[in-house]
């Protein structure tokens, strides 16, 4: 009885160590302030880069004809991403990344959208306008 006790127990523990939750980006998306939880047409990474963790993605805005998103995906990475009718630009990076510096994509040949998190400045002496609630560009 003891025996079989210790092998569900470390078959339950080897398995709680499998799942696939991005903890680390969570806990830094948990700084976004601004965000619409996500409708029917949520957008998907495309499978080369990644899956999507549905629950975390949020629509954070529209600017310059496209609208900005950020999530994380299931292998615990914060992805933002530019959408038109399909994803254009994404940028993951890493949870330590994103805490330090936000997230970057490039907007036509010479701008920039900066999403920025809650606690960050936004540098206006150096050229960025937020152009919405956690979003910037330059």
């Amino acid at each position: 009885m003891l025996a079989a006790t210790a092998i569900a127990l470390a078959a339950t523990v080897g398995l709680a160590g499998c799942a696939s939750h991005p903890t680390e980006a969570l806990s830094k998306l948990a700084h976004v302030n601004a965000g619409e939880l996500p409708t029917p047409a949520a957008p998907e990474l495309p499978e080369a880069t990644g899956t999507l963790y549905v629950p975390s993605l949020r629509l954070l805005g529209h600017y310059d004809g496209s609208a900005y998103w950020v999530g994380a995906t299931t292998d615990d990475r914060v992805c933002f991403l530019a959408v038109t009718t399909k994803v254009d630009e994404s940028s993951c990076v890493s949870p330590a990344r994103f805490g330090a510096d936000g997230a970057t994509l490039p907007v036509g040949e010479d701008e920039r959208i900066w999403l920025y998190l809650g606690y960050m400045t936004v540098p206006t002496d150096k050229g960025w306008r937020i152009v919405a609630d956690n979003l910037a560009v330059r």
